[in-house]
């Protein structure tokens, strides 16, 4: 039996993306996520899809959200922490 991911860094939201990667609609939902926060709360996403690590810092410019933090672990994921736009 496998554990359920927990969060790594201190956040008022966390999803575990698993294996989706951001062409699976996971922008979407990281959107309707940071969409339920105040703004300069912060969202922490995990996903084991290597390219998250390079779409995501992408749409956080685009959508002048501030990726605070990215960190991969050595179970191959990698959290991510997002801080919605004021």
């Amino acid at each position: 039996m496998s554990e359920t991911p927990e969060p790594i860094f201190e956040v008022e939201s966390f999803y575990d993306a698993g294996d989706q990667g951001c062409s699976t609609n996971l922008l979407g939902i990281i959107r309707q996520r940071l969409q339920t926060l105040q703004p300069g709360e912060q969202l922490e996403i995990r996903s084991t899809d290597p390219t998250v690590a390079v779409d995501l810092p992408a749409w956080c410019r685009l959508t002048d959200n501030l990726l605070v933090a990215q960190q991969q672990t050595s179970d191959g994921a990698t959290y991510f922490l997002i801080q919605r736009k004021p």
